[in-house]
């Protein structure tokens, strides 16, 4: 096996280190209607990207319309990292669900979509697909794998937790905010130069055998976010750049 993929499968399967619920445990619960939809729809994406892959959007879409309809359902079941299946990552105040999968639509380079389930006000959940927040594409292309809620005074603000593939040796991770404002999500700019997104990209031509690709460390209940830097040729020598919650955004700390 090709050492670059070896390490980026490695890395993916430490990122994915929490609760983990597989499809086949979810046949036997109450929602298996819910499994039965969602396992089709995942199979029409596999049949289209053989058969016909300009018919991936749509198939995508049907997707996203048939985890809505079962918002309710999603809510009430365990985290997922289920790379066959699902990701599906939810706040500590059950108030943010992200529910994530590979859309099939790209190569090497793994194109990710996450829907967001929310909870207004009132308790009604609504949705919304999760953008790249840059001109280079329409979706976040991450999985998200943990959702921290992050509470100073009368405001609350969430921190999603992501990882990604830009190719077989590319691993990718970011970290995003994100808000509830009345019936809708937001994604406030806390972070420097007014960016609502902390990303990261390695190499790993550049790690030996036994290293390992390090990722975001999130300390402190969201106030303090620990970020490795990656060197000019994409490794790692060691450093972590700090960010610090100052109340009303994230500063750099040294």
């Amino acid at each position: 096996m090709d050492r670059p993929f070896l390490l980026l499968s490695l890395w993916l399967s430490l990122a994915a280190c929490g609760a983990r619920i597989h499809s086949s445990e979810l046949a036997t619960t109450p929602d298996s209607v819910f499994f039965k939809a969602v396992q089709y729809r995942l199979s029409m994406l596999d049949s289209s990207r053989l058969i016909d892959p300009d018919t991936l959007e749509n198939e995508n879409a049907r997707l996203a319309e048939a985890l809505a309809r079962y918002k309710e359902n999603i809510f009430k079941m365990a985290d997922s990292l289920d790379f066959d299946w699902l990701y599906i990552a939810k706040s500590a105040d059950d108030r943010l669900c992200l529910v994530s999968w590979d859309t099939r639509r790209g190569g090497t380079e793994v194109i990710y979509e996450t829907l967001a389930l929310f909870k207004g006000t009132d308790g009604s959940i609504f949705s919304k697909v999760v953008s790249d927040t840059t001109d280079e594409g329409d979706n976040s292309t991450m999985h998200y794998d943990t959702v921290y809620t992050v509470r100073d005074g009368d405001k609350t603000f969430y921190l999603a937790q992501g990882f990604g593939q830009g190719s077989t040796a590319l691993p990718w991770q970011e970290v995003r905010v994100l808000a509830l404002k009345g019936s809708d999500l937001v994604e406030p700019a806390f972070f420097p130069d007014r960016k609502s997104t902390v990303f990261v990209e390695f190499d790993t031509h550049q790690f030996g055998e036994e290293d390992r690709i390090p990722t975001i460390k999130v300390r402190e209940g969201g106030r303090r976010i620990l970020v490795p830097v990656a060197t000019e040729e994409e490794g790692f020598g060691g450093k972590y750049r700090q960010l610090v919650w100052s109340g009303s955004t994230y500063v750099a700390a040294p």
